[in-house]
């Protein structure tokens, strides 16, 4: 090790002539190896450093998906996309009385409009033929009966961290990582339950959705046993697309 000490300039003397004081020492060898040692250590944790400390379960799941933008109301006129009619399907299913909307489905938009639950340009572009077929299906039957039915359910739960990078080694791969999502509707009946989650996809086939969307709802299987301490006995899709409920197998909600 070399060491230089560069005394300040005397009045002058120019800046690029030699300094007579430089001076040489032999180093430490025991500062030295102590040194190497700490710039040459590694972070025992450091595979959870790539990991985000929290993320949504749209992000988990379908991760690089493109954000969705909101666009200026005068522009709906021209057809709402793909996701904007998923965003005024779940606006209006989130607010809707059900039974009412059973009965009488214009009525009920028209008071969703009314009292400021939904955008007025929303409800225009609302495929009201697939509304109507899905109030009428077994599932909105089973959701107005629920004993207590929680309409966009938020949570946050911490999750292994398997689900995030399954190429994590152990101990790594069960440190938990905090993941927030939103159930469309979860209908409680005493210490069960069952989680609905809407999906306006076009041109998937049930087996296509399945495999999209089963390991959210493992997600909100767990996060809603964990949280309302019921035991969560159905998971169910409904695709508007295919007008049908699309039941999750069990063993697959759980990642069994």
């Amino acid at each position: 090790m070399r060491a230089r000490v560069v005394p300040a300039q005397p009045a002058g003397q120019a800046a690029d002539e030699p300094s007579a004081f430089v001076r040489t020492a032999r180093p430490d060898a025991a500062l030295l190896e102590q040194l190497l040692q700490n710039f040459g250590a590694r972070y025992e944790n450091a595979p959870l450093c790539t990991l985000p400390a929290k993320l949504s379960v749209s992000g988990l799941v379908h991760e690089g998906a493109a954000p969705v933008l909101a666009r200026p109301a005068f522009l709906y006129k021209e057809g709402l996309t793909a996701a904007e009619r998923g965003t005024a399907l779940h606006a209006a299913l989130q607010f809707a009385d059900l039974a009412a909307a059973a009965n009488d489905l214009p009525g009920e938009v028209a008071r969703l409009v009314e009292g400021g639950w939904l955008d007025a340009a929303l409800a225009g572009q609302l495929e009201l033929p697939r509304m109507a077929a899905f109030l009428q299906s077994p599932l909105a039957a089973r959701m107005r009966e629920a004993k207590k039915l929680l309409r966009e359910y938020d949570f946050i739960t911490a999750v292994p961290a398997k689900f995030v990078d399954d190429t994590l080694p152990e101990p790594f791969a069960h440190q938990p990582v905090l993941v927030q999502g939103i159930a469309d509707a979860v209908l409680v009946n005493g210490d069960t339950a069952e989680i609905v989650d809407y999906k306006t996809d076009r041109g998937k086939t049930p087996e296509q959705l399945l495999q999209a969307y089963a390991k959210q709802l493992l997600l909100y299987r767990a996060a809603v046993e964990k949280r309302l301490g019921v035991r969560v006995e159905r998971c169910t899709i409904y695709s508007f697309s295919l007008g049908r409920e699309i039941p999750v197998p069990l063993e697959a909600a759980r990642g069994e």
